[in-house]
């Protein structure tokens, strides 16, 4: 018995070594199991809403799009986002999944900050940041579990099978990708919303899901058709509260046939989004 014992604390250790996954979520809840395969291209408007203690400060509105884009070789998701934070600096998010477990690849958000660029490889991350004024910082290291990144985990949500009281959570990092954290989630509810269609109205149901990172609170409202997070808020320090709302796709801009538009590759280093001011102003570069 103590030889079998002994073997499998090498085995253990081994794989621990090379890097290989033993997770063991059992501990924190469920294991998620969102299923990327559902996902498919889309390309919608956000609007957010800012306020403190109920009382709104500011809105804006973005840009929220996905594709299939060849990544060494493969098949994967390319979400992009364009929207402006709290303070109405401008934001671009490029998040790099697989196209079946939904693993965050890579991620280049710019900023305030400047530009972050994080990769990922399982359990290993590497981050890489150039400020404004061309400073530049990085990070390496692994982490006990492989995370996602927090930056476009509803799309995480928005595909898991969900049933009322269903619990789970999620290892994610973000910011300089040095701290690894885990998204508690709980489904604490299903209801029934009016969409518009033609003619008229129709009822869908929408799944509520509870989360906490740390101190912070996010909700989450899930369309199940949809495979969407159609709303999320974030409940942030002193009353604050963040609401990011789906509304309808953006339309298509159909070029004249004497004069086709060539498009571009959306990329991380050449995004094509745009963000859109508040109060519907002339769209501007995220860039």
């Amino acid at each position: 018995m103590l030889s079998l014992l002994g073997l499998c604390a090498i085995a253990a250790s081994a794989c621990s070594f090379a890097g290989l996954e033993l997770q063991n979520y059992a501990y924190y809840g469920e294991s998620p199991t969102p299923d990327g395969g559902r996902l498919r291209p889309v390309n919608v408007r956000e609007v957010f809403n800012f306020s403190v203690g109920g009382d709104s400060v500011g809105g804006a509105e973005g840009e929220f799009r996905i594709d299939t884009v060849r990544y060494k070789g493969e098949r994967i998701w390319l979400v992009t986002r364009a929207a402006e934070d709290a303070t109405g600096e401008a934001t671009l998010d490029s998040i790099w999944m697989d196209r079946y477990d939904l693993r965050t690849i890579r991620t280049v958000r710019r900023n305030s900050e400047g530009t972050t660029t994080m990769e990922f490889n399982r359990r290993q991350v590497r981050t890489d940041r150039v400020t404004p004024d061309g400073k530049r910082r990085s990070w390496r290291g692994m982490h006990t579990a492989e995370p996602y990144s927090l930056v476009g985990i509803e799309l995480v949500f928005g595909v898991l099978p969900l049933r009322l009281r269903a619990t789970g959570a999620f290892p994610v990092v973000s910011g300089m990708g040095d701290i690894l954290e885990w998204l508690s989630y709980e489904v604490v509810d299903v209801s029934q919303e009016a969409r518009p269609v033609t003619g008229g109205v129709i009822f869908r149901p929408v799944w509520l899901v509870e989360a906490t990172l740390g101190r912070e609170r996010i909700n989450f409202w899930i369309d199940p058709d949809d495979r969407a997070v159609i709303r999320r808020s974030l409940q942030g320090p002193n009353d604050t509260r963040m609401l990011v709302m789906r509304t309808g796709n953006v339309p298509r801009v159909e070029a004249l046939p004497v004069a086709p538009l060539a498009a571009e590759p959306l990329t991380a280093e050449r995004g094509t989004m745009r963000v859109l001011r508040p109060g519907g102003g002339t769209p501007q570069s995220a860039n």
